[in-house]
């Protein structure tokens, strides 16, 4: 999360290092050789390289990724040295002790520059780069400055303007446990302000989500179905209609007759009484009266077979329904042989009954077939 513009990057450190150049040579110019044990006088020198070399890394170099620092660990090294300072002009003003300042210069070391160098960090450099130990180097380099002060201190003459330029590095006035007080003070302070800024520096990297880890929420979705206004009408089916046996009485010799329905077959007047009106065609029509009814015979009953005598008169009776059955409610018939002998013995006596009743009539059909065949012959021969 930065700020991706090349030319306010270039800008911004480069004012950063002009900042930190005059803010060095003015202490130079006040203190002159001196200068050099002030820790203020190698921030300023240091953050002045580091912030032009910065600047001109990004301007000369266009492969360089925005954002990308030289050192990180330099940087944040110049930042906490730079709130150090502050913390070390607090503890001056507290013990009551002389603090080396060349005017106004404080202001510039001790606010403008710390306060700059941070916006830099947060406006301008990628975050995460800074790792967990980072802090204890920060913490090194402030040591190595109080160290060399200490040592350097043993081979300066007594008439030196500086030999300690900090209140609580006098050892001798003070003594060596007060000191160490101040210097374990002072290394605490910087590592909680340097673990500060690493935490910062890691939330605003964004790496803080993946390391959180919340806990597993089940979630369950009921789906519902929701009509619709629109819906097309449901399509009813209508049942299919069983087929239906018909018992019919009336005639002898017409066994069990099967039929779809009773209102789409309605009872119909036997073809050989309309027959008997049109005696002049009475052969053609006898012989399709007779192929109709072996074809009703053949349907009727597959199990039956009529005999070979029995044979349909004219004079048979209408047909009368009595009852309807259901075939489909029907039970396969596992009756005993006798049970099915006794309605066919009985329609086979009424056929052979009529069969002697009719020969008379059959003879006369004959006869009257013969006769129209010799006219038509005789007809034929008178045109010929």
């Amino acid at each position: 999360m930065h700020i991706q513009s090349r030319a306010a990057m270039i800008v911004f450190n480069f004012v950063i290092g002009v900042l930190a150049a005059l803010a060095t040579w003015i202490q130079f110019f006040s203190f002159g050789n001196d200068a050099w044990r002030l820790l203020a006088t190698w921030v300023a020198l240091i953050a002045a390289i580091y912030y032009i070399l910065n600047a001109t890394a990004v301007l000369f170099s266009k492969r360089r990724i925005i954002g990308l620092e030289l050192c990180p660990v330099l940087q944040g090294g110049l930042i906490v040295a730079g709130i150090t300072l502050l913390l070390i002009r607090i503890v001056c003003y507290a013990m009551d002790s002389y603090l080396p300042s060349a005017g106004l210069n404080f202001l510039l070391i001790d606010l403008i520059l710390p306060l700059f160098m941070i916006m830099s960090w947060v406006m301008f450099s990628i975050k995460g780069k800074w790792r967990v130990h980072d802090p204890f180097y920060w913490l090194a380099m402030l040591t190595a400055y109080f160290c060399a002060i200490l040592a350097s201190g043993e081979f300066m003459p007594r008439s030196a303007r500086m030999i300690y330029p900090y209140e609580f590095l006098n050892y001798p006035s003070i003594g060596i446990d007060t000191m160490l007080w101040w210097l374990a003070i002072f290394a605490a302070v910087i590592l909680i302000v340097g673990y500060i800024f690493w935490i910062l520096d890691f939330t605003l990297s964004g790496k803080l989500s993946k390391c959180i880890v919340l806990p597993k929420i089940k979630t369950v979705v009921i789906e519902e179905e929701v009509e619709d206004e629109e819906s097309e009408p449901e399509v009813v089916e209508k049942p299919e209609e069983k087929p239906v046996k018909l018992v019919t009485t009336g005639s002898r010799n017409l066994p069990v007759i099967r039929a779809q329905a009773a209102k789409k077959a309605p009872t119909k007047p036997s073809s050989t009484q309309a027959k008997k009106t049109d005696q002049k065609s009475t052969p053609t029509s006898s012989n399709s009266s007779q192929s109709k009814t072996s074809d009703t015979k053949k349907s009727s009953s597959k199990t039956e077979k009529p005999t070979k005598n029995t044979q349909t008169t004219a004079n048979t009776a209408p047909v009368r329904i009595i009852a309807k059955i259901n075939i489909a409610d029907e039970k396969p018939t596992s009756e005993k042989p006798e049970q099915n002998t006794t309605p066919t013995s009985q329609t086979t006596k009424r056929q052979s009954e009529k069969a002697q009743t009719d020969k008379p009539q059959n003879s006369q059909l004959s006869t009257n077939k013969k006769s129209t065949n010799t006219s038509k012959r005789e007809a034929k021969e008178e045109k010929s």
